[in-house]
């Protein structure tokens, strides 16, 4: 709800226009600006994306950003977390990557629960969009696809 309420929030102040992505991701770290001050950083997030897919990806972004601060790579002094655009694939389709490094030694769930079920399927499943985490012992990794279908504009 907490998600969906501060999307909603920058979709009403955009008077419901595109929005770029890394306001999506900045509405959702907001809340630990002072945890995790100078170990985020966002590259090439300068992109528009529509209502639908700033809601979708606003939920991801959530459920990332909560683990991270629970289990990840924000939960300690010294992890450090990236986000950042990968590029197009050959669909057209926007690739990003959510990477946490240095944080506590991870190792994958046993079970999957409602936070990843939101994470795998709020923006599709398949070649044209959907996310893929990875949990790599150094941190987790979220390779996150948009769809081109008039999604966004880069």
């Amino acid at each position: 709800m907490q998600a969906l309420a501060a999307t909603h929030t920058l979709l009403s102040n955009a008077s419901w226009e595109n929005l770029q992505i890394k306001d999506v991701l900045r509405v959702e770290l907001a809340p630990y600006a002072t945890l995790s001050s100078g170990r985020i950083t966002m590259e090439g997030l300068d992109v528009s994306i529509d209502s639908k897919t700033a809601v979708s990806l606003g939920l991801v972004f959530h459920e990332l950003t909560t683990n991270a601060v629970k289990y990840g790579a924000l939960s300690t002094r010294s992890g450090k977390l990236s986000v950042r655009r990968i590029g197009l694939l050959d669909d057209g389709a926007l690739q990003i990557e959510w990477e946490e490094r240095d944080g506590p030694l991870v190792t994958p769930p046993t079970a999957s629960g409602f936070g990843q079920t939101l994470i795998s399927r709020s923006l599709g499943s398949g070649p044209n969009g959907g996310t893929k985490l990875e949990y790599r012992p150094t941190g987790v990794v979220c390779q996150i696809v948009i769809p081109k279908y008039g999604h966004f504009a880069a």
